[in-house]
């Protein structure tokens, strides 16, 4: 006999989410006010979803203000890949951590999707903060063409829909993500518009 574990949900302040009990991924959708903003939330080694991984602690707690659900599983394959994510949610704003942990030792030498996600509605401008030799560069609004396009040498990006947006960047690992991690390509972020909003891929490393 299967039992069902209740969700774990988040209904404070401005957000709305549901998180599975029984798995360690995302959201399956983000509200804000009343509109989805966020789905198919996500992360990929090589063709393998973070669906697949086996749960190690999911817990939710209160701090400092903030709503907060941890979750640490991994990938029961292979090298045993070890995935953190912490979703912290407090009022106007949400920061979703994705951490990676390869043993030491092993070579992936696959590609890495970490943290991307479908951006739901109309986000028609973007925006990138590149690092330059004057420093920290933030480019003005853009138009995001309809044929997509791929961002390299990025550390943050920006989705514009009005006064809302939408920022991610790459953490704290700067060097891997402009160098690759082993015989990889350096990691890029595809804004791809879609039907129901925008894809984007956050490719940690891509292989050769």
């Amino acid at each position: 006999m299967w039992l069902q574990a209740p969700p774990l949900e988040i209904s404070a302040c401005t957000w709305q989410a549901e998180h599975s009990a029984t798995s360690i991924i995302g959201p399956s959708a983000l509200t804000l006010h009343d509109r989805k903003i966020l789905e198919d939330l996500h992360n990929c080694i090589g063709e393998t979803r973070d669906t697949f991984a086996l749960v190690d602690q999911l817990r939710k707690f209160t701090r400092n203000n903030a709503d907060v659900i941890l979750s640490r599983g991994r990938l029961p394959f292979g090298a045993e890949v070890r995935l953190r994510y912490t979703h912290r949610y407090s009022d106007g704003f949400l920061r979703l951590v994705s951490d990676l942990h390869i043993p030491k030792g092993v070579s992936l030498r696959k590609e890495i999707q970490l943290g991307s996600f479908t951006a739901v509605g109309p986000w028609p401008e973007y925006q990138v903060l590149r690092s330059s030799s004057l420093g920290l560069e933030l480019s003005p609004r853009q138009e995001l063409p309809a044929a997509g396009i791929v961002l390299t040498d990025t550390i943050s990006c920006v989705l514009w829909n009005g006064s809302t947006f939408i920022e991610f960047g790459i953490g704290a690992d700067l060097w891997r993500w402009a160098e690759g991690i082993g015989d990889c390509l350096p990691g890029s972020v595809t804004l791809r518009p879609a039907e129901d909003g925008v894809t984007v891929e956050r490719r940690l490393c891509q292989a050769l």
